[in-house]
């Protein structure tokens, strides 16, 4: 498997990294040392032993027939045997297309605005950059020039394999204070209902829209499964509680994400996984074996 921590982080004027394995497949292992011959490998047909056949009187050998030593074969038994002789091994090719960020940052570092001063001085301690209104945490996005919102830049990741991939996406939410407590809430609401105390709250969001919140542990988890040549996007959004007293928050609010990628489980490695992992029954032997055991405690006791 392949993972890429947050802080390798990514250029848009650098092209994205693609990390390549040629890998055989089970199917691969298991034609070597089978005892099958492919045509390169054959004899030559010099020192084959003879061939006879017996032919009765009703029926004759057809030339499109395969012949051995103790009788003839089938067209559709021949077709066959040739197909399994002459087909190569075949390789899966794990390709797959990662995400970077830029060298001096983490995409998904942000800003924390609840009192939304950037707004009220025109961003001035950020050189009058552009920031989203209404914001109160902020990402840096990779425009021209850099601008920030409550939306990470998008990061993509595509599978140029020749099998599924699967990817799983994590994201870790942590503010420790020099006493080691979390001084700040996590909510899946960014609207923040009722809640009175320093809170963010997180939710990525695919390509297709499809929303989830981080908990109240700080974590967001997320899985798809990529086909050949198809790819996966996402981004991170951020709140943070304008109605609150941040006054004794501190530095130490981190975010970090993660993704991992591998070949997809098919559906037999699923079924064998799943069939290592059960519980096993006892045999009738066995459940006999302990009746009787049973049976001879209770003659010795009494």
């Amino acid at each position: 498997p392949v993972t890429v921590p947050t802080d390798a982080a990514e250029d848009s004027e650098r092209p994205e990294g693609v990390e390549t394995y040629i890998v055989p497949t089970d199917a691969a292992k298991d034609q070597e040392g089978d005892g099958s011959v492919s045509e390169n490998s054959k004899e030559p047909a010099d020192s084959a032993p003879p061939v006879t056949t017996e032919v009765s009187e009703n029926r004759t050998a057809s030339e499109n027939e395969a012949v051995s030593e103790n009788g003839t074969i089938s067209e559709d038994e021949a077709g066959s045997a040739s197909e399994n002789d002459t087909k190569e091994p075949e390789k899966m090719i794990f390709s797959v297309q990662l995400p970077t960020s830029p060298e001096d940052r983490s995409s998904f570092d942000f800003i924390l605005d609840p009192d939304g001063l950037i707004e009220k001085t025109g961003a001035k301690h950020y050189g009058g950059r552009e920031f989203q209104k209404g914001a109160h945490l902020f990402f840096m996005n990779t425009t021209d020039p850099a601008s920030f919102s409550d939306t990470s830049d998008q990061k993509t990741i595509i599978n140029r394999s020749n099998v599924p991939v699967k990817v799983d996406i994590t994201a870790k939410f942590s503010c420790e204070t020099e006493s080691g407590n979390s001084m700040i809430k996590v909510c899946g609401d960014p609207s923040f209902p009722e809640v009175d105390q320093p809170a963010v709250a997180f939710s990525l969001k695919d390509g297709d829209d499809n929303k989830t919140s981080m908990n109240e542990d700080g974590e967001i988890s997320c899985d798809a499964i990529l086909e050949e040549d198809s790819e996966f996007s996402f981004v991170i959004t951020g709140a943070a509680n304008a109605n609150a007293d941040w006054s004794g928050v501190t530095d130490g609010a981190k975010l970090d994400v993660s993704w991992t990628v591998r070949p997809a489980e098919t559906e037999e490695e699923a079924k064998d996984n799943e069939e290592e992992t059960k519980p096993g029954e006892e045999s009738e032997d066995n459940i006999e074996e302990t009746e009787s055991e049973a049976e001879e405690k209770i003659k010795e006791e009494a």
